[in-house]
């Protein structure tokens, strides 16, 4: 086998409740993957607070990141699974001067068992569609896997999980994806989009096309999960892929809630497979309305917190002990 073979990262990308866990966890059944159950996040926050390259060939110095480290969402999530890289593993096995060393031994340490030897490493966390030119600074040979859904389905889905305002989710819809498709679509064969539509209506298809992109062999055992792993929305629980969850803004929403919608994403859409069903042009949402509707979500992202993760953890989590 060549050597040149792609071997990461990998980042999978995308708008929350767009599919990103359930593409993560497709690609985690063959194991020419791996990519951790939970979302790193911490990568753009490290590099701003460390520096780059990092200083931290000094024990202290080495410690406080280590604290600092222990404090993310990530390291809170993978603590729940009970798996926890120790401060020693990561001093003996990492190079204490390049990021891309560190965040590549914390994302292999992390990742499920069963995986073969020279296995694609990666990660995915939905947010870094905002930080894709510094993760290919970072690491000249990452490939970006970016999934997009339906922005009227994604805004019903984020109502529902986290009680976000529709034409808010809309908002920040077309503000990422867009700053996906601005940094991703130059990189040529580094970047590739799917759609959750496909995934979920012709997932062997999706899934080959995907293992093509990345170099590896497709393997029927993609097919089907091996947990579930939706805990919100109408596909929780569910051990298999969904086929029919999608389009649910046709029956769920009001004509002119489906207008709006498109209105606020219409520039982005139009880059996209997706149809119109009203819309006729751009109408953004003002950024008063953006502010005051930013401060009802914030409250209902708390209640969210606070209801998940009980009353200590959830505020911790909330308001940044554990940094997101």
């Amino acid at each position: 086998m060549s050597t040149d073979r792609f071997r990461g990262p990998l980042f999978v990308i995308g708008m929350p409740r767009s599919g990103t866990k359930l593409l993560r966890d497709l690609l985690n059944q063959n194991p020419k993957i791996g990519i951790p159950i939970a979302e790193s996040n911490f990568i753009p926050i490290m590099i701003k607070r460390y520096g780059n390259p990092p200083q931290l060939e000094n024990a202290t110095d080495f410690q406080l990141f280590y604290e600092e480290y222990t404090k993310t969402s990530f390291f809170w999530w993978m603590k729940e699974f009970d798996c926890v890289m120790s401060k020693e593993f990561l001093e003996k096995n990492a190079d204490k001067k390049s990021w891309a060393s560190i965040f590549e031994v914390i994302l292999r340490y992390h990742v499920m068992s069963g995986r073969d030897k020279d296995f694609i490493w990666g990660d995915k966390t939905p947010s870094y569609l905002y930080h894709i030119d510094l993760l290919k600074d970072l690491y000249p040979k990452a490939k970006f896997l970016h999934i997009l859904r339906d922005p009227r389905d994604c805004c019903i889905s984020a109502q529902k999980a986290w009680g976000t305002n529709l034409f808010s989710f809309a908002d920040s819809w077309h503000r990422g994806v867009e700053a996906a498709q601005t940094s991703g679509r130059p990189l040529g064969d580094s970047y590739m989009e799917i759609y959750y539509e496909s995934l979920i209506g012709d997932p062997e298809k999706t899934l080959t096309g995907i293992c093509e992109f990345l170099g590896c062999e497709f393997t029927s055992a993609m097919m089907q999960l091996g947990r579930d792993t939706e805990n919100l929305g109408d596909a929780k629980g569910q051990t298999k892929i969904v086929s029919n969850n999608k389009k649910k803004y046709l029956t769920e929403l009001s004509i002119s809630k489906i207008k709006r919608i498109e209105e606020i994403v219409y520039p982005v859409m139009k880059s996209t497979e997706y149809g119109f069903e009203y819309a006729l042009r751009h109408r953004p949402l003002s950024n008063i309305k953006l502010k005051i509707i930013s401060r009802f979500n914030k409250v209902n992202r708390l209640m969210f917190n606070l209801k998940t993760k009980g009353f200590l953890e959830g505020i911790k989590y909330h308001f940044g002990t554990l940094k997101k």
